[in-house]
């Protein structure tokens, strides 16, 4: 049955859900017990990496065939991913977009689950100025993958959505109350018992996963700078990149603020690879929707950004300095946010670089 498709990260999930139908879930973290049953399906063994309540959302998948759910998933995750970036607005270009983008190929391809991460995140923040409950639940399930949804409680308290932060809390609270109800208290106690393990094996892969990786520790991991050094800058540009968040969100950016939660994620976290670059062109691509509705102009150097942010999985052999590029495609945010606050744009260092009108 497996031999007729891709055995890419969906196989990953789909054992997952394999297990979890056979096995005590709080088993799942005994790498030896998830290895034999992964073993017994094809020989490909991944490590459970994620927190209990991740279990709800991919339970589903063993209960239909390998192929079934890998294409329902990839159609489900694309569907949500276009209706968050253009649809909605019934922008034909952003969708396009959003279907051709590299990243969106790559993620397809490793049968990964950005797609819905930046569906959620960007999906919230379209809701956000109408539907505040509706999109603080969006951002509840983006706890799913907890390094993606960080910075949005710390953009809502500076945007004072209090409505919204309260749906969030109360949907992630509930999201890990029906783990409890699904799979008991001790799937939490294990994952917790678990954590030190877990965070060893991230870190005995580093030198082996910093090339796929996209962020500011893998990058100066990749230059040879000792781990502990690494972090300390890392620390130092989450701070910056979180303080840029808070001033979007206090000057009402609305689609321009998820950009910079999208752009600066990739600042504040440690972890995050190639397969999650939707969430960086889903922001490029909402940056260059912004300037174009507004007649806005680029400047030559901003076309030659959003151009490296879209293209960039295109670019692997760049990931080693990717962070000096989202570092300028979050500074473009800013400037593009302080221009629509004083009713102005920024100002092209060449005249006439592209012209929207």
């Amino acid at each position: 049955m497996l031999q007729h498709w891709p055995l890419n990260d969906y196989f990953a999930f789909w054992s997952f859900s394999k297990f979890i139908h056979a096995y005590p879930a709080s088993s799942i973290y005994d790498n030896p017990m998830l290895e034999h049953l992964q073993n017994s399906l094809h020989g490909v063994v991944f490590p459970y990496l994620y927190h209990p309540a991740m279990m709800l959302l991919i339970w589903p998948l063993a209960t239909v065939p390998y192929g079934v759910g890998l294409v329902a998933c990839l159609c489900l995750g694309l569907l949500g991913y276009v209706v968050s970036i253009g649809l909605a607005d019934r922008n034909e270009a952003a969708i396009v977009a959003a279907l051709v983008a590299p990243s969106t190929l790559w993620t397809s391809l490793c049968g990964q689950t950005a797609l819905f991460g930046a569906a959620l995140l960007f999906g919230g923040f379209r809701l956000l100025p109408r539907q505040p409950v509706l999109a603080g639940l969006l951002f509840g399930l983006l706890t799913y993958k907890p390094q993606l949804a960080f910075l949005v409680p710390i953009a809502l308290v500076a945007g004072r959505q209090w409505r919204c932060l309260f749906s969030m809390g109360v949907c992630a609270a509930l999201f890990m109350l029906a783990s409890v109800a699904a799979y008991g208290v001790a799937v939490w106690g294990a994952w917790l018992h678990d954590l030190p393990a877990l965070a060893r094996t991230v870190s005995n892969n580093m030198l082996v996963l910093y090339p796929l990786m996209v962020t500011v520790t893998s990058n100066l991991l990749a230059f040879g700078m000792p781990a502990a050094d690494a972090d300390m800058v890392q620390l130092v540009v989450a701070l910056a990149a979180c303080a840029s968040v808070c001033w979007c969100a206090r000057s009402g950016a609305g689609m321009l603020c998820a950009a910079a939660v999208a752009i600066a994620t990739f600042l504040t976290t440690p972890y995050a690879f190639g397969y999650d670059l939707p969430l960086l062109t889903g922001a490029v691509i909402v940056v260059a929707t912004d300037r174009y509705k507004r007649s806005g102009s680029f400047a030559f150097w901003e076309i030659m950004v959003l151009l490296a942010g879209f293209l960039l999985p295109f670019c692997t052999a760049f990931f080693r300095i990717s962070s000096v590029l989202v570092m300028a495609l979050l500074w473009l945010v800013v400037r593009q946010v302080r221009a629509c606050t004083t009713n102005t744009q920024p100002r092209p260092a060449i005249p006439i670089a592209m012209e929207f009108a």
